[in-house]
């Protein structure tokens, strides 16, 4: 490990200039165990949220969904009405195309009244995701870190792919003296189990466990 004599910022690489502040005066720590940090270096810590993004975008998919099918519906519905041929006031195509029109109303209905739920969930998702956001950005600033801690790794919804690994991560922290507590992360959705040090950073607010962050790498 490796502190920054600029910004003191504690590094479990060795980087050729701070990636927090950009000097290149470090100091190798030979303690790899457990370090508490109360003060945040000048600026804040630096937190990756490119999961809380990741989380937010997942849910435009079934909104757009629902849109395009409306379009759909309209655009041959609009075909149904207005072109020779096929319009419902043919009389050589009877009721048909007037049930058409009728179910083609019914499913522009429908598809309205979906995406309006659709949207007011993502919505919902998305005012989540940014209060999260919000949360970590004040842990930046006002956190708690504490290096090096053992962890554990849980599939979200035991689904694990060769690509994209989808996992939370689990540690137990001694928040007193003969009191612990199981601290759970977002998903993660970016593959970086493959390249860590077999340890995690927690970023935690001591006024309020219930805000926290962790990562394999914060500084």
């Amino acid at each position: 490990m490796y502190k920054c004599n600029y910004c003191n910022r504690h590094l479990k690489k060795k980087y050729d200039k701070c990636p927090g502040c950009g000097s290149n005066d470090f100091t190798k720590i030979q303690n790899y165990g457990e370090i508490v940090i109360k003060e945040p270096p000048k600026g804040g810590y630096k937190v990756d949220l490119r999961n809380f993004k990741h989380k937010r975008k997942e849910h435009r998919g079934p909104f757009l969904i629902g849109v395009y099918m409306i379009i759909m519906v309209v655009f041959f519905g609009s075909i149904c009405i207005f072109v020779p041929g096929i319009s419902a006031l043919n009389s050589d195509f009877g009721i048909f195309p007037v049930i058409f029109i009728i179910f083609g109303v019914i499913f522009i209905g429908a598809g309205i009244y979906n995406s309006r739920e659709i949207f007011s969930m993502s919505k919902d998702t998305r005012n989540r995701v940014d209060r999260s956001i919000k949360k970590v950005r004040y842990l930046s600033e006002h956190g708690m870190l504490i290096k090096n801690l053992k962890y554990k790794v849980k599939p979200v919804n035991g689904k694990i792919n060769n690509q994209k690994t989808i996992y939370r991560i689990q540690v137990i922290y001694e928040i007193e003296k003969g009191k612990t507590m199981c601290f759970e992360s977002e998903p993660k959705y970016l593959s970086a189990l493959g390249r860590d040090d077999g340890t995690v950073d927690l970023l935690i607010d001591p006024n309020d466990y219930s805000n926290y962050f962790i990562d394999f790498e914060i500084y």
